[in-house]
């Protein structure tokens, strides 16, 4: 079982360094486009490349409006070198696995062909604005591990990470995945999302969205149409979060993230379907 890693990304020179050493211990091989960034991302993504021969692809930068299509580049780029049974990743740049997806995939049934990712928001707090302030923490700590600095997070939602490959899978059009797209596995994979990491990060990450809003043509309320000015509206409350005290535990509502039982019927059928050799 081979995992391949697709990322389209946009300046996260700041973090992708750290995601993808953390990624290439489970995943086999990772193609990436850039979004037209300008900071070091391509820097540190060849400076990673360069320390693991053979596992990274670069493909080269996009430089129009960003859509969730984008990923069809890097799925393609690896889709020959996939094999019935192997596994594609959305591999963002700010998001790591605190379980190991090789063991997770391997304990899936080989009926279910999709794995959601609950996901762990880890936000910047009134704690980490008052560190700031005070002079304990800068932008030298971004050499520091990601999991160590920030560390409050809130689980709101999850997200399609996996898909299981198969010789008849493809992508077209404007389509998030690739499609026929399978049954869905009722457990779900823990994905920490560090979206959030310091006030010079923030002002950038909402500079790049309303721009990315303006060309994709997002609507007037969207969240993307934040200003970089008003970043402070960003910071959460500590008190509102669950704190990661490294244990490997992590607090979030499992019922929220079960699901009803005419979803768990739909997704026996599909089962059912796959046993006979049909393809949904």
């Amino acid at each position: 079982m081979k995992i391949f890693g697709l990322m389209v990304l946009k300046n996260e020179g700041d973090i992708v360094g750290q995601t993808l050493e953390a990624a290439l211990a489970w995943c086999d091989r990772i193609a990436i486009l850039d979004n037209d960034s300008d900071d070091d991302t391509v820097d540190v993504i060849e400076r990673v490349a360069r320390a693991y021969p053979g596992r990274i692809d670069c493909i080269g930068r996009y430089t129009g409006a960003f859509h969730n299509d984008l990923r069809m580049i890097p799925f393609y780029r690896l889709r020959e070198e996939a094999s019935s049974g192997d596994w594609w990743c959305r591999l963002d740049g700010d998001e790591h696995y605190p379980q190991d997806p090789r063991a997770f995939l391997r304990a899936v049934s080989p009926l279910d062909c999709r794995v959601n990712a609950i996901n762990l928001f880890y936000e910047y707090t009134d704690l980490d604005w008052a560190a700031w302030q005070a002079g304990q923490e800068s932008l030298a700590d971004r050499d520091r591990p990601i999991t160590e600095r920030r560390r409050y997070y809130r689980a709101t939602y999850e997200e399609l990470r996996f898909m299981r490959h198969h010789p008849h899978l493809h992508w077209q059009g404007s389509e998030h995945w690739p499609t026929p797209r399978g049954p869905l596995a009722r457990r779900r994979i823990l994905m920490q999302h560090f979206r959030a990491r310091d006030p010079e990060q923030l002002k950038a990450r909402l500079a790049v969205r309303q721009v990315a809003a303006e060309k994709g043509r997002r609507k007037p309320n969207h969240h993307w149409r934040v200003a970089a000015e008003a970043w402070q509206s960003q910071i959460v409350d500590h008190r509102d979060c669950h704190y990661d005290d490294h244990t490997g535990a992590f607090a979030y509502s499992a019922q929220r993230f079960d699901d009803p039982a005419s979803k768990r019927f739909g997704q026996s059928l599909k089962r059912v379907a796959m046993a006979v050799g049909w393809r949904i």
